[in-house]
């Protein structure tokens, strides 16, 4: 607070005292901790959505607020059932088959009933993804290998590890489709360490191919 500010002394002690609670309180931390972990992913719509609202309602209540909540309709889209798994590879058993972990993104196209089999093409950086031909894409699945920097988030620099590597989730699957790709795969933008995948949505270039694609 400066010396020209029209709020009265009291006021100003006041907000100085919920700055510095604030700033030494993990409350907010583990409120989102317990949204994100707990309750698990959010998307408009579903159970898990309407269990966040009712449970900050009730935090909110508990901290004295008068909460009204009203309804609100929403287009939103349905996460079916996510499976993936390498089917050859080297090394391989005969008669065998390993399963990956993998979330469909927000607004991804459903695969056919029978789901897609097809050669793997693994990238890490869009540079990489460029200088490969369209022939060479075509009928294959994209993986965008491109690794969260958990060095960088664990020095405070979270923002930036994120903003690096999610550009991949947002971008990738279209640019593999413009060279014809079945479908993308793209490396969770997240620590290694999560329990869940990280998930979000992409972005479909207007007019342009949509994949079938998971995360």
């Amino acid at each position: 607070m400066n010396s020209h500010s029209t709020f009265s002394p009291a006021t100003q002690r006041d907000v100085i005292a919920l700055r510095d609670a604030a700033q030494s309180s993990d409350y907010s931390y583990e409120q989102v901790r317990f949204l994100c972990n707990s309750i698990g992913p959010r998307l408009s719509g579903s159970q898990q959505a309407a269990a966040a609202v009712d449970y900050v309602k009730r935090q909110m209540m508990d901290l004295g607020f008068e909460v009204k909540l009203e309804p609100v309709t929403v287009r939103h889209w349905v996460r079916g059932q996510e499976e993936a798994q390498l089917t050859r590879y080297p090394g391989q058993v005969p008669g065998t088959s390993q399963k990956i972990v993998a979330t469909a993104l927000g607004n991804a196209v459903a695969t056919p009933p029978d789901g897609i089999t097809a050669p793997i093409i693994v990238v890490n950086t869009f540079d990489e993804f460029d200088r490969l031909s369209t022939n060479t894409v075509k009928g294959k699945i994209v993986l965008f290998n491109h690794p969260f920097d958990e060095f960088a988030a664990l020095a405070g620099r979270g923002e930036q590890a994120y903003e690096s590597a999610v550009k991949y989730r947002s971008q990738g699957p279209a640019r593999a489709a413009e060279k014809g790709a079945l479908a993308a795969l793209v490396r969770s933008v997240g620590p290694g360490g999560s329990r869940l995948g990280h998930t979000g949505t992409t972005k479909y270039r207007q007019g342009g191919q949509r994949l079938n694609w998971v995360w």
